[in-house]
């Protein structure tokens, strides 16, 4: 594996490029203990507690208890149940200019 490859690959390096695409944005966010909080953009709020359309971001790579990996990059809102990766966020096509990152 080429050195370019590994740095992409590596866990600090990936947290680090999401966090600086979110506060490039000015995307308001909320830190957690491994992940980062932010509204999400696939639909509007529909639940008047705030933390239920949420969409949370992995920043650090973890295995679940039943042993599945969990990488960085991955999202998952609570809400509405989209999930993917953090890349979808900024390229999706099906959300509008205004909601993209």
């Amino acid at each position: 594996m080429s050195k370019d490859k590994k740095k992409y690959l590596d866990g600090d390096s990936a947290s680090s490029h999401i966090m600086r695409v979110l506060e490039e944005a000015n995307i308001p966010h909320t830190m957690r203990s491994d992940s980062v909080l932010i509204t999400c953009p696939y639909h509007s709020p529909t639940y008047p507690h705030f933390s239920y359309h949420r969409l949370s971001i992995n920043l650090t790579p973890k295995f679940r208890e039943d042993g599945t990996y969990v990488p960085v990059g991955l999202f998952h809102c609570w809400s509405c149940g989209k999930a993917g990766f953090f890349n979808q966020l900024i390229d999706d096509k099906e959300l509008p200019k205004e909601r993209r990152l």
